[in-house]
């Protein structure tokens, strides 16, 4: 299995302010989201997403009204390595034993054939 790096953002507030303020519109990421925070202070992850376009920022908005209200994040260069961190943030964070908000396991992007490598 191959190894998952990514480069996250601090705990950030779930914001519209705070998304236009460090979020760039135009990149392909992934991010978590959480309701609370940990007593040390970090993010108790209760979903996990991603986008496979061009428009980061605008998918964190889209959670606005959903009770988040801190969330990380990070950038990807590639559709791919999207995808695989949504996998091993989905099995990292309990996914298949129902911890998450996720409804689902992360599907893969239309017109792949890319498999998550967790789940094998």
């Amino acid at each position: 299995m191959e190894y998952i790096k990514a480069d996250w953002s601090g705990v950030q507030d779930l914001s519209e302010e705070t998304i236009d303020e460090k979020v760039k519109e135009d990149k392909i990421g992934n991010y978590r989201l959480a309701k609370k925070l940990t007593d040390a202070k970090c993010l108790f992850v209760e979903y996990v997403g991603r986008t496979n376009t061009k428009r980061l920022a605008n998918r964190l908005k889209e959670h606005l009204n959903e009770g988040y209200k801190y969330f990380r994040f990070c950038y990807k260069d590639s559709e791919r390595e999207s995808f695989l961190q949504e996998c091993s943030d989905y099995h990292e964070f309990g996914g298949l034993e129902g911890r998450l908000d996720n409804e689902k396991h992360p599907e893969v992007p239309a017109g792949t054939k890319y498999k998550c490598p967790f789940c094998e």
